[in-house]
């Protein structure tokens, strides 16, 4: 390969850019983008802070391109610094991101249907479960009706020893909380094929960095005929250390890759299911009595699941499937129409946007330097 250049489908990437997709290797030499500043000055600085901005969303606009491509690429990581870090500029162009401060990495998804599918029909299963339970009389049916389904919101996990410029932002495929509990009690994390997913990681960071408030993490590994497909779960684990009188948080790993699907396509473990107390969807304070109403995610369903979401990602990206065939004329919208938003115009918004904060700060600056302040 090329060392001054890599290139993925049409997109050509210089070594410096740190933009890495699914099957390709992170040059040996990997530049922070933005770099450091040098420290010649605040104004200096300040200029600096925005045209790193510019060039954040300039990478972000090729990924989106990219990916909007016949052959969308699910992942891409790119080195952040904090303080160059736009969570509103960045969801101008792309809607599914995660971002570690503390390692100054953001990590950017577009996730294919078969994973949208397949987690949509976990959650299905868990929110049937739910409403069964809701139709229950006393404590149980009332705690369950509460219960809501969260998507992919984010998650902003706090609860560390670092400062609040260091917080995790996170966004699963799917969670579920109490409206009583600050966070999701429980979490869930679709991976398929290479999309870069370190479901390990993420149920540790869910767990520890919630204090222990995000009880449980689902962790799924779905992948194409060839290589099995598999389920985990990790637990919030207390214990009491009597020398030091305080408690130790570990994420347990409950489940640890059992298989659902074989390489061969053929179902395993048919007999085995992962189970969820009615506990674990809220923090201890709001759940307490709760722990023997029992849910459940067969994994007898998990290759039907598959196999449908399969089918489906085949049908959408290809010719053969049922569709109209009724002669059209097109007519588009006029170009001035409100509902019209196009790429180019998402990407104009988040360049204005750090335009607008350059501006500011140098406003700032200026403001401070006509009153005699160094």
């Amino acid at each position: 390969m090329d060392q001054q250049k890599r290139t993925v489908g049409s997109l050509d990437l210089q070594p410096d850019d740190c933009l890495f997709y699914p099957g390709t290797t992170p040059p040996d030499r990997q530049a922070q983008l933005p770099p450091t500043p040098p420290a010649t000055g605040e104004r200096h600085g300040r200029s600096f802070h925005a045209s790193a901005g510019h060039e954040v969303n300039r990478m972000l606009r090729e990924y989106k391109q990219k990916a909007e491509e016949s052959n969308p690429l699910p992942f891409a990581e790119f080195p952040v610094d904090p303080q160059h870090y736009d969570p509103k500029a960045i969801e101008r162009l792309v809607s599914r991101h995660d971002y570690d401060a503390k390692h100054g990495k953001l990590f950017v998804r577009m996730p294919s249907t078969i994973h949208e599918y397949f987690s949509s029909r976990i959650v299905d299963i868990l929110k049937d479960q739910l409403r069964d339970i809701r139709e229950r009389e006393g404590e149980d049916g009332k705690f369950a009706s509460k219960i809501t389904s969260v998507g992919s919101a984010r998650i902003f996990l706090k609860e560390s020893d670092e400062d609040d410029s260091k917080t995790l932002r996170r966004q699963p495929d799917a969670q579920f909380q109490h409206p009583d509990s600050t966070y999701p009690a429980v979490v869930v994390e679709v991976s398929y094929s290479q999309d870069g997913k370190n479901v390990r990681k993420l149920a540790q960071d869910y767990i520890l960095f919630s204090d222990g408030n995000i009880k449980a993490v689902i962790g799924i590994d779905i992948n194409p005929l060839g290589k099995e497909s598999t389920v985990s779960l990790w637990r919030s684990k207390f214990t009491w250390l009597e020398d030091e009188e305080i408690y130790c948080l570990e994420a347990e790993q409950e489940i640890s890759h059992m298989p659902f699907r074989r390489a061969d396509g053929s179902s395993a473990n048919q007999d085995k299911c992962l189970t969820l107390r009615l506990s674990d969807f809220a923090s201890d304070k709001v759940s307490k009595g709760l722990e023997t109403v029992l849910l459940s995610i067969e994994f007898s369903r998990l290759p039907g699941f598959l196999a449908d979401a399969e089918q489906l990602q085949q049908k959408r990206e290809s010719a053969d499937g049922a569709k109209s065939s009724r002669p059209l004329k097109r007519m588009r919208l006029p170009s001035s129409s409100p509902d019209e938003l196009r790429f180019d115009d998402e990407a104009r918004f988040a360049d204005e946007e750090v335009a607008a904060a350059e501006k500011a700060e140098k406003g700032d600056e200026d403001f401070q330097l006509g009153c005699g302040k160094p």
